[in-house]
């Protein structure tokens, strides 16, 4: 866990901030970068998600029933916090 910090994982894996259709799957081990707009959700369906912002001194685990709403634009770097992986999806504005 955490790989990405200890230089073992070669590049983040990007997802684009394009309209994400449906939950998208975290597996053990990867790390995503997401581009959050003002106003997106960030919601876990399944599993545990730590989740660290851009200029945000703190880190965040969420869980299925604690979400994230980015507040202003944001990028935010998510990896699974469970050995099975994690679901989650983003709830991007119109």
């Amino acid at each position: 866990m955490f790989n990405w910090i200890r230089g073992l994982v070669p590049a983040l894996a990007p997802v684009t901030s394009v309209k994400l259709k449906g939950p998208v799957v975290l597996p053990a081990g990867q790390v995503h970068r997401l581009r959050l707009r003002a106003g997106d959700a960030l919601l876990v369906r399944h599993g545990q998600v730590w989740m660290t912002r851009q200029g945000d001194p703190l880190d965040h685990v969420l869980s299925p029933s604690h979400g994230h709403v980015a507040a202003r634009p944001e990028d935010v770097v998510l990896e699974s916090f469970v050995p099975d992986g994690s679901l989650y999806e983003r709830r991007a504005l119109p």
